[in-house]
């Protein structure tokens, strides 16, 4: 299992007036966010195969970031993150 946790940002009049944090705002985008993945694996016990299931994101939890990097041209962007995938793994030894 994999637990990926950012802090709420700091927020100051540079952040709030370039998009990043802005906690008053109907989208909160200096909020604490996390996100938790799973794995839960099972191998033969010849060890040549085995067989997997992986989730990603399994709180389903979406945040919106916003980047300045097009700032400096005007066009600053945001996104939302990915929602929850589940995947299966099949793996085999020759």
């Amino acid at each position: 299992m994999m637990l990926g946790y950012i802090g709420e940002r700091r927020c100051n009049a540079d952040t709030r007036a370039q998009g990043t944090c802005n906690p008053d705002g109907s989208v909160d985008t200096g909020a604490a966010r996390e996100k938790v993945d799973v794995r839960l694996g099972w191998t033969a016990p010849s060890g040549n195969w085995d067989v997997g299931a992986v989730v990603t994101n399994l709180t389903n939890r979406q945040t919106i970031a916003i980047s300045t990097l097009g700032s400096v041209v005007g066009s600053p962007y945001s996104y939302v993150s990915k929602p929850r995938a589940i995947a299966l793994e099949l793996r085999g030894r020759l």
